[in-house]
């Protein structure tokens, strides 16, 4: 996160594609291991994400609002009323893993689903098992 917040401050775009393709593979592979389709496809989403959404604010002087994090999770989570399903990838890093755990154990009606050979992105990396997670839940919820 530091690398990401680092090459937006200096308004790198090039050096803040290479800190998100970090993302990508996670901390337990590299690039290889991921599959060349899921890196180039993620290549080009954050690549249009910025053409479309980042540099036409900058062409206008402003720049692109910092990520706001949520609060008073714990408090408002009563306010979730609905069944939630977080599908994780199991070769995701530690961090997003734990904060994701921390959020479902607050959630009465809450489960989760790891896709084990997947990383941040198992939409991506095994869809097959992804979809087939997603269409049970909404069978049963």
């Amino acid at each position: 996160m530091a690398d990401l917040q680092a090459a937006a401050d200096a308004r790198g775009p090039e050096a803040w594609i290479a800190a998100f393709g970090r993302f990508v593979p996670g901390p337990h592979r590299t690039a290889d291991e991921v599959g060349s389709e899921v890196v180039a496809h993620l290549d080009t989403l954050v690549r249009g994400a910025l053409q479309r959404h980042v540099f036409p604010l900058m062409a206008r002087g402003r720049l692109p609002v910092r990520a706001t994090p949520i609060e008073n999770v714990n408090e408002r989570r009563a306010d979730i009323a609905v069944p939630v399903l977080a599908l994780t990838g199991g070769g995701d890093a530690e961090d997003n893993i734990r904060s994701t755990r921390e959020l479902l154990d607050l959630l009465p009606r809450s489960r989760e689903v790891v896709i084990p050979r997947a990383g941040h992105y198992p939409n991506l990396e095994d869809a097959e098992s992804f979809n087939s997670a997603l269409a049970e839940f909404l069978r049963t919820c």
